[in-house]
């Protein structure tokens, strides 16, 4: 039975309920600060927050310099970030950049070689990477107890290890030393603790001991290389570098011109080449479910990350990938600067000191000025609309690349921009033409590879012209305050097309773009003599300038090989110096290996006269001389004596005539 009270109770609870129903809605409770997921820049920057911490050791605390950067980039998030996004975007930017800081200091700590292992001269070691050629043998990474190493081999052991591929399995004897420092990035950013000099190779494991993966992996490359076997010879080292990124078989003559052109990027493998990958294995996927279909991408992003040796542009485009994958199945997509940072976060934490690798600097940055500024040129660029779809990417990537490329190598080729939109529309079906029709083709045989093949003929031959017409154009390359200006003047001209202010205003910024051409054309070649420009080789110069604001003087340019010389970084130097002719050539020591070094000085630049002391040296470029006695001839203004010595070698000396 109810109480007398509970009547009451139940009509004030009704009414209440009453009340309730009659009121206005509420409004929706807005989300906490703290709560609210991240923006597109709020994950970019936490990602930059990351990558800086990565290059500061832990003890940016006690310096002033670094501590003052991160306060003031905590400063500029605060600023550029809408209100709802600071407060976690900056303590995750604190957090990471500490916790990065402490695990680059950590693993610059491991990289140290236990005096236990200094002590053997026996190592088992493992093959991380394909040996590479040098001048003097072979270089390879290798894995032993732990450690990472750069091991290096001549002779018979150089010609035993030339032969094995990643993840065979060695027994080396040889020399242990630890790196002295300064140690380079690119060594931090490789993991490698030492150098181990082979001096005999013991024993070399059965095929069947390396791992699985690299034996998968090992067999789709010998499957690819089998069909490009076809080509001809110096189409090959195209083929592989631009399905696998194996810089092998191609000659420094072949990589100096895409380099001079701004087109390496080609021969490295990156998010084309993992695009392409999975656009040949996507008509079987598109029939499976969600998750056996991401099962089957990261199946296919791991096998396609081991045959291009884990290299670390790689990485970055397999990471994308990956996290593309996974929000398509989650049905969460996401835009292209969230999955690029998300995919820096995760690499930067998982191995901080890749932040040193120019390489992954270089795709992030390209990919990033693909992400924000392709769209905003797209349509504001003052071109008609194919022109712009065509630039606009190529402009963004440049742009964004720039930022890396500028700081460490110091100049951007001028004539890249012009050479990424002709040949990278070639290069795209190349990359995914050499995959879907490179594996059968390889398996059929060698009258099918031919078949196959017969258009990437035609490709590689268009894109290797492209490359050295390119590298041929005087225009120089552009340094810090051109490229600002060039970015300037477009951004300027895409505003101006937006606010519709007018096409004269277009025209006339667009036309200070040339600016960075006058300046680097007329820029004068310094007038230096007896200055080594390449370890191993000697220049001498007088009174050498060139220009299209002044008159053209000219003198003589005299080269001597001293030593075996790195001919990849000596074309590199006599380009960048802009040297197209060179009157004597001497070589004055070295191996036999300088006669390549002359056919490639000569295939580049004019060779006036190659003086030699042996004539297997001259590498059967003409005209040449063989010195036997001692001479004395004049060049321009300078006087070179020339005294031959015993073995072939030359006693060279060069002086200003008057």
């Amino acid at each position: 039975m109810l109480s007398r009270g509970s009547g009451s109770g139940l009509r004030l609870f009704r009414d209440r309920m009453m009340a309730r129903r009659s009121a206005p809605p509420l409004a929706p409770r807005s989300a906490s600060r703290i709560g609210r997921p991240p923006g597109d820049r709020a994950v970019a920057g936490i990602a930059v927050a990351a990558l800086a911490g990565a290059r500061c050791d832990w003890s940016f605390i006690s310096r002033p310099l670094p501590l003052v950067i991160a306060l003031g980039g905590g400063l500029m998030l605060w600023l550029v970030l809408p209100g709802d996004a600071r407060p976690v975007t900056i303590v995750a930017s604190v957090l990471l950049f500490v916790g990065c800081s402490v695990l680059a200091d950590r693993a610059e700590r491991g990289l140290r070689l236990p005096p236990e292992l200094r002590r053997q001269n026996s190592f088992n070691v493992a093959l991380l990477t394909d040996p590479t050629s040098e001048k003097a043998g072979v270089s390879v990474e290798v894995r032993v107890s732990g450690k990472r190493l750069q091991l290096r081999a001549s002779g018979s052991p150089a010609q035993t290890l030339a032969g094995l591929s990643a993840g065979r399995r060695v027994r080396v004897r040889g020399r242990l030393r630890a790196l002295e420092p300064p140690v380079r990035p690119w060594l931090l950013s490789r993991h490698i603790s030492g150098r181990l000099t082979a001096t005999a190779i013991v024993r070399v494991e059965t095929q069947g001991q390396t791992p699985g993966l690299y034996r998968v992996a090992d067999s789709i490359r010998s499957v690819l290389l089998r069909s490009g076997s076809v080509l001809p010879r110096s189409q090959r080292g195209l083929f592989a570098g631009f399905l696998l990124g194996d810089d092998r078989d191609q000659s420094p003559e072949l990589i100096d011109d895409f380099r001079a052109s701004g087109l390496s990027h080609l021969l490295v493998v990156s998010g084309q080449n993992v695009a392409f990958t999975l656009a040949v294995f996507e008509p079987g996927m598109r029939r499976l479910r969600r998750r056996p279909r991401l099962i089957t991408t990261i199946g296919v992003l791991v096998v396609f990350a081991t045959v291009t040796r884990f290299e670390p542009s790689v990485l970055r485009a397999v990471w994308m990938a990956g996290v593309v994958a996974v929000a398509r199945c989650l049905g969460r997509p996401q835009k292209g600067l969230r999955v690029l940072s998300m995919a820096v976060i995760v690499l930067v934490v998982i191995d901080p000191l890749l932040s040193y690798s120019v390489g992954f600097a270089l795709s992030v940055a390209a990919t990033a000025g693909l992400a924000v500024w392709t769209d905003p040129l797209t349509r504001r660029l003052p071109l008609p609309e194919r022109v712009r779809s065509v630039i606009a990417p190529t402009l963004a990537a440049q742009g964004g690349a720039s930022v890396i490329m500028i700081p460490t190598f110091g100049s951007v080729p001028v004539v890249s921009l012009l050479a990424n939109i002709v040949v990278v529309p070639l290069a795209a079906p190349l990359m995914g033409w050499g995959v879907a029709a490179g594996l059968p083709a390889g398996l059929l045989g060698r009258f099918a590879s031919r078949v196959v093949h017969a258009p990437t003929t035609v490709i590689i031959g268009v894109v290797a012209w492209s490359a050295r017409s390119a590298a041929r154009v005087p225009l120089g390359s552009v340094g810090p305050v051109p490229a600002l200006l060039f970015g300037a003047v477009t951004w300027w001209t895409c505003r101006s097309t937006a606010d519709h202010r007018g096409r004269w205003w277009c025209a006339a910024l667009a036309g200070l773009m040339v600016w960075p051409t006058i300046t680097t054309v007329a820029t004068r070649v310094p007038v230096r003599s007896g200055w080594t420009i390449e370890r191993g080789a000697r220049v001498w110069t007088v009174s050498s300038a060139s220009g299209i604001l002044g008159p053209v003087t000219r003198s003589a340019h005299v080269v001597v090989l001293t030593s075996d010389v790195d001919v990849g970084r000596l074309l590199a130097a006599l380009r960048a110096d802009r040297y197209s002719s060179i009157d004597a050539l001497v070589v004055a020591n070295g191996g036999r290996g300088q006669s390549a070094v002359v056919r490639a000085l000569a295939s580049r630049v004019s060779v006036g006269l190659v003086v030699v002391g042996d004539p297997a040296m001259t590498g059967g470029v003409s005209p040449s001389v063989r010195v036997a006695r001692p001479v004395q001839s004049t060049i321009g203004d300078l006087r070179v004596r020339v005294v031959p010595m015993n073995g072939g070698r030359l006693d060279v000396q060069v002086a200003r005539s008057r």
